[in-house]
């Protein structure tokens, strides 16, 4: 049996809580919610629910030039977003292997 070892070495992420590590301990230990009420829902028939936990204040960086995001939903921007985040608290971001 192979025993595997995983190290973390950067981490990142936007959350309905905060886009940073700061600012979602501070909303965890204050035990607030991300959730709340989503008023432009209000606009779909049939819906049963208008609840929801938006990423607020999420904004990109100059180097994503609209040539290159063009085909990205919102989704995929907050991933690569995150992951660029993530390289760059691991030291690696611009590394040659990667």
């Amino acid at each position: 049996m192979l025993n595997r070892r995983v190290v973390i070495t950067g981490m990142a992420g936007f959350s309905p809580i905060g886009n940073d590590w700061a600012e979602i301990r501070a909303r965890l230990t204050a035990k607030r919610s991300g959730i709340r009420y989503m008023s432009d829902w209000d606009k779909y028939n049939g819906l049963l629910t208008r609840l929801g936990g938006p990423v607020e204040n999420f904004s990109l960086p100059a180097h994503y030039t609209r040539k290159n995001t063009r085909s990205m939903g919102r989704v995929a921007l907050l991933a690569t977003r995150a992951t660029e985040l993530a390289l760059s608290d691991a030291g690696l971001l611009g590394d040659p292997v990667i």
